[in-house]
């Protein structure tokens, strides 16, 4: 493993994880969904360490309407795509 800063410290996964969820991405056929003001990450985001913004953002009602999944601020997310 490579060597990692100073002020990190290992662990196991397990310990540091509270949980995997999983989402969905709403409807592109209902442009509204997509002119909201809540940032929607995927791995087109992930072009940084710590992303300060996303290119898309959405809508409570496609929250509403769709599998999204909503996390706290500052989560670590760990983005993947099938």
């Amino acid at each position: 493993m490579s060597e990692l800063p100073n002020s990190w410290a290992t662990a196991d996964f397990e310990k540091v994880l509270n949980r995997i969820v999983g989402g969905g991405t709403p409807s592109k056929a209902n442009a509204f969904f997509f002119k909201g003001k809540i940032p929607f990450m995927t791995v087109k985001d992930m072009k940084e360490r710590f992303p300060s913004d996303t290119v898309d953002h959405i809508s409570d009602e496609a929250i509403e309407a769709s599998a999204t999944t909503v996390v706290p601020e500052d989560t670590l997310i760990v983005a993947t795509s099938v």
